[in-house]
């Protein structure tokens, strides 16, 4: 009996299909008015899709990659855009391909973002912007997927670092690491952390001319 159900199971395995990998992306620019567009791309079939074109409140996806949270959906974010035109949050379910703004950015929660998302071992999503927050000079934000909650953690200036690009990543120690293109004692730049668990940033590193 198993040896029969063992072949029954093989032979299963080998007849279903497997389901084609699918990849997701933006573009800068094009789509309907020229804001940029999500697409899905098929690798067996060389076949993209235009999704969304990003277009009115929301445009210009600037280096942003879609990250998938757990619950299922894509999140990105766009620079441009917005009834605050200082970009937008959004979700994209990748299924359905309904699109979702789930929060425009403005210049006292962080404005601007020119970079992507990361997924943290908490489940939540962190980015940054470089324009926007008390300063001026962009911020730390988190998004939590459960409750559709967006928190800023952190707002830059010309001391710690200022208007952030790029992405932060989260190391074995379980903080955030990032970098910023200005500000600082040289006004090039820092290295920075910031601790989850106590909401502590921390200058690392000066960027220097030399």
């Amino acid at each position: 009996m198993k040896k029969i159900l063992l072949c029954i199971i093989c032979i299963l395995a080998f007849v279903l299909p497997v389901p084609s990998q699918t990849l997701f992306g933006t573009t800068f620019n094009g789509g309907k008015d020229g804001g940029g567009t999500i697409n899905k791309f098929i690798p067996s079939s060389n076949n993209l899709i235009v999704v969304k074109s990003l277009e009115g409140l929301a445009a210009h996806p600037y280096y942003t990659n879609l990250i998938q949270a757990s619950d299922g959906k894509l999140y990105g974010m766009t620079s441009d855009g917005g009834i605050n035109d200082g970009g937008v949050f959004f979700s994209l379910d990748a299924s359905t391909f309904a699109y979702t703004t789930l929060k425009n950015f403005d210049n006292i929660s962080g404005s601007n973002p020119l970079g992507s998302l990361m997924l943290a071992k908490d489940g939540k999503l962190y980015g940054m912007t470089s324009e926007g927050g008390s300063n001026g000079g962009g911020v730390i934000f988190s998004f939590d997927p459960s409750s559709a909650t967006y928190t800023k953690l952190k707002d830059f200036d010309y001391t710690d670092g200022f208007s952030p690009s790029g992405k932060l990543m989260q190391a074995n120690d379980g903080k955030l690491y990032g970098m910023t293109p200005a500000g600082g004692i040289n006004n090039v730049g820092v290295i920075f952390s910031f601790d989850l668990l106590s909401s502590t940033y921390t200058k690392l590193k000066d960027f220097d001319n030399e």
